[in-house]
């Protein structure tokens, strides 16, 4: 994967060069799109804060790949020299083998703040007592939170990981549960409403 510009879908980031960004969209980007747009449809049932959904003939391996692209787009050079792992799996279209220590988390999201949020280190005391290093992007309909060497849950997030382990021939069907989370500001991890931040800056003003 090599420095270039890419444009797609209104997102333009200095990333990969044509060729490489050629040969990404022909490996990933159908299955992906056939993603975002069972997305937008869950999203078009209504406002709930949990949906229920069911995703069938979907190539989860390849939806995976695509989003661990995008990850290695938004972060910087370094970001693929100390992840280089990340950068091999993409190459490879047959992979369906990651190491541990990566973690993807999915959400729903309608808008708000768009997060392209590169890799950084949230302190975290609710979760797992420890500070969580992780990069994360929202476009509607989804958010995604990629975590390096976090072992546990992140708040009410679906860990979509296991995609990567699926056979990148096969579509599968799956169920699952997808909570839509709001993105009011730019800072990782936090899904708070604009509601809930103005509690919290009138609440401080009080003391």
């Amino acid at each position: 994967l090599f420095l270039g510009e890419l444009t797609q879908g209104g997102i333009k980031f200095h990333s990969f060069c044509v060729e490489c960004n050629n040969w990404l969209g022909r490996q990933y980007v159908i299955s992906y799109k056939d993603w975002a747009e069972m997305g937008a449809s869950i999203l078009s049932q209504g406002k709930e804060p949990i949906f229920l959904f069911e995703a069938k003939n979907k190539n989860l391996n390849r939806i995976f790949k695509h989003i661990i692209t995008m990850f290695i787009a938004i972060n910087d050079e370094s970001f693929g020299r100390e992840n280089q792992e990340l950068l091999d799996f993409v190459r490879n279209e047959q992979s369906a083998a990651l190491s541990e220590k990566y973690k993807v988390f999915c959400y729903l999201n309608r808008g708000g703040a768009l997060r392209y949020l590169q890799q950084s280190v949230v302190g975290d005391f609710t979760i797992s007592k420890m500070p969580i290093l992780c990069s994360e992007i929202s476009f509607p309909p989804f958010g995604y939170v990629l975590t390096i060497n976090h072992s546990g849950k992140l708040y009410d997030l679906l860990d979509i990981t296991d995609f990567s382990k699926t056979d990148p021939e096969r579509t599968l069907n799956i169920k699952g549960q997808l909570t839509e989370q709001k993105t009011a500001l730019e800072f990782p991890l936090d899904y708070r409403s604009k509601e809930e931040i103005l509690n919290a800056i009138n609440k401080r003003k009080k003391k």
